[in-house]
């Protein structure tokens, strides 16, 4: 048999053949706990406000939402991850990434419209750029009394804050 001549062939092809099904079996196994992760799709109203998280020693400026209306939990049976009234402060995200307050060109304060997906999570800060793909990422919480710590509105990769007139 050819193969039988050449075993430095079979051992490319076991590997290769070993990371396709770890690969495939891995997207398939976490397809099914990222479908579970609760979330709520919706569009708030608010003013932006510039909060502090903190991940160990450090603090990170952050871009947040003091919630004026919109969905307020991710499930309407459920309550149990749900914006009380006295902690209506969410984290606004790209993903999971916190947004620095800079990044934005509205000023702290202005009342907006933002369109995006509230979830549970922890928000990650980017403490470590490796390459143009990504880096070394930092849970983070926020440290101001009105936080809700459990939940975030992901505003996706591109989209802005929409300005309300007053």
């Amino acid at each position: 048999m050819i193969w039988r001549n050449r075993p430095y062939t079979t051992s490319p092809l076991a590997v290769t053949a070993a990371l396709l099904l770890l690969i495939c079996g891995c997207g398939q196994v976490m397809s099914h706990f990222l479908a579970r992760r609760p979330s709520r799709p919706g569009t708030w109203t608010g003013r932006l406000v510039s909060v502090t998280t903190r991940s160990g020693d450090e603090e990170y400026p952050a871009l947040a939402l003091d919630v004026e209306s919109g969905p307020r939990s991710l499930s309407a049976k459920d309550d149990a991850l749900a914006l009380p009234p006295d902690r209506d402060v969410v984290l606004l995200c790209r993903g999971q990434g916190i947004i620095d307050p800079e990044e934005l060109p509205l000023p702290i304060g202005s009342r907006v419209k933002v369109r995006g997906t509230l979830r549970g999570g922890p928000p990650l800060k980017l403490v470590q750029r490796l390459d143009d793909s990504g880096g070394i990422m930092a849970g983070v919480r926020m440290t101001t009394q009105t936080r809700n710590p459990s939940l975030i509105i992901d505003i996706g990769g591109r989209a802005k804050p929409e300005p309300l007139r007053e």
